[in-house]
């Protein structure tokens, strides 16, 4: 009988040392004391450690085995499970005898005093997750160097995972005035227009892999008052292994309001230079006729015709070629000089006396007495005042027109030409001083004249500004300029 029960015992540890060493996992076998007993053969194979190395330490000494944090940890946890609390399931990092990372998933089983039930130590089991962490950390750094890389690009870069914004470069933010970080979250589909099913089914082809990329152009809404114009183009990417779309959105809003800009050019130069050139070719029949009957009086007025006439034609062209040239013009005082300021409004006002004749405009002046000197470039302020009296001919027709002139105490210089023309309605005033903008395209003329204007006062350090009631109610254009 005793021998049996030997041979019984001898059978259960043949058993126990058969399953403990063909364990696919490290098993370490530690006392209530925190001391190692015994390990299997794993450790080996999986560490390059020996198992003499690990047997007899306590578990608060394997540093060069485990990282300084990895030990911290583990002998809390073995502390709290000793003390009857559950302890799930943890990660640890550690070192090959070579010096490569490993890295390990943590359970344990409790090893209890048969008699009172006393923990007395535990059988700890460190199951090998080094290749699915390498391969995380490997996707980590691939994605930083991905966001790091986007960040550089100028146009705006999105990650999309089932119809969510997942991230976004900060190109985004500056396409949406800031918006960037609002954007996470959202949904994307929710931002296209009316009338999106086009789009959404080609971002499902790509998704789906039935295309490889797409590009398009499309609106997108941020929010109500800020959408933009945009080129999009998408992509199918592996983002931790669930299928993403890679979207990139060049903002081509301002392209297109230039686009329209263009067409509405073409237009406005078309329709404004066929009058003066059919009239100059009406005079110029006239001319030949008048000619031979010897019509002095017709001569002279097919002369007048045709002058006046070249002169709309080579200011209308002088219009563009102000507005052209404005922007690229460098800031610099070359060109200044001091001179009276009512005498440059007085000068202005001469040369479009029959301008203002024929517009039937009664223009009242009311010039600071003390005859502010400016010490500025002339000829760019007297284009700017030929502009703004020119506007106010042109929508003030039979009406009447103020300009005034003083200097604060300060020594800024203000020019005001207030007009009871057509005005401007108050959703259009942020307008006015866009390139080509025009209030109303009943009448002639190309829309650059303010923004020319707005170019030179800022360029000579100073301010322009409009304002209106409203429609019909007329307007009045404020200039602000250093004294210096």
């Amino acid at each position: 009988m005793a021998k049996d029960k030997t041979s019984n015992i001898k059978i259960g540890q043949d058993v126990y040392k058969s399953i403990f060493d063909s364990s696919s996992d490290i098993l370490v076998l530690i006392d209530r004391k925190g001391t190692i007993l015994n390990v299997n053969k794993r450790v080996l194979e999986v560490s390059g450690h020996r198992k003499s190395a690990v047997v007899g330490r306590n578990i608060s000494s394997l540093a060069g085995i485990f990282t300084p944090k990895s030990v911290v940890l583990m002998t809390a946890n073995f502390a709290r499970r000793l003390m009857g609390k559950n302890v799930a399931k943890y990660e640890v990092e550690g070192r090959t005898k070579q010096g490569e990372p490993l890295y390990f998933e943590i359970s344990a089983i409790p090893i209890r005093d048969k008699k009172d039930k006393s923990p007395i130590g535990e059988l700890a089991v460190l199951h090998d997750i080094t290749a699915r962490k390498i391969a995380e950390k490997e996707k980590e750094a691939t994605a930083a160097r991905f966001r790091l890389l986007a960040e550089k690009i100028p146009d705006g870069v999105m990650l999309i995972e089932s119809d969510r914004i997942i991230w976004t470069n900060s190109a985004v933010g500056d396409i949406f005035e800031k918006l960037r970080h609002g954007m996470t979250g959202r949904s994307f589909k929710a931002m296209l227009p009316a009338g999106k099913d086009k789009i959404e089914k080609t971002l499902n082809d790509v998704l789906c892999g039935k295309i490889e990329t797409a590009t398009m152009e499309t609106v997108i809404c941020a929010k109500k008052d800020c959408c933009k114009t945009v080129e999009l183009t998408a992509a199918k990417i592996a983002l931790n292994d669930r299928p993403t779309l890679l979207v990139m959105l060049r903002d081509i809003t301002l392209q297109k309001r230039k686009d329209q800009i263009k067409g509405s050019i073409v237009r406005d130069v078309t329709h404004t230079l066929k009058s003066p050139i059919a009239m100059v070719r009406m005079a110029n029949d006239m001319l030949e006729t008048a000619i031979k009957n010897s019509d002095i009086g017709q001569i002279k007025k097919a002369q007048y015709i045709i002058s006046r006439n070249c002169i709309r034609l080579e200011n209308y062209v002088k219009d563009i070629l102000d507005m052209l040239s404005a922007a690229a013009r460098p800031q610099t005082k070359a060109g200044q000089e001091r001179f009276s300021l009512n005498g440059l409004v007085l000068d202005e006002l001469k040369e479009e006396e029959l301008d203002i004749k024929t517009a039937r405009v009664r223009i009242e002046t009311r010039l600071d007495p003390k005859d502010p000197q400016i010490f500025s470039s002339r000829n760019e302020l007297k284009i700017v005042l030929h502009n703004i009296v020119s506007n106010t001919l042109k929508f003030s027709p039979g009406g009447k027109a103020k300009i005034t002139t003083r200097q604060k105490k300060s020594g800024e210089i203000i020019i005001s030409i207030a007009d009871t023309g057509i005005g401007i309605k108050k959703e259009n005033l942020g307008k006015v001083f866009d390139s080509f903008y025009k209030e109303d395209h009943f009448f002639k003329g190309t829309g650059i004249g303010l923004a020319t204007s707005k170019e030179i006062i800022e360029r000579l350090n100073g301010k322009i500004t409009v304002s209106s009631p409203g429609k019909n109610k007329g307007a009045t254009v404020r200039i602000t300029l250093p004294k210096e």
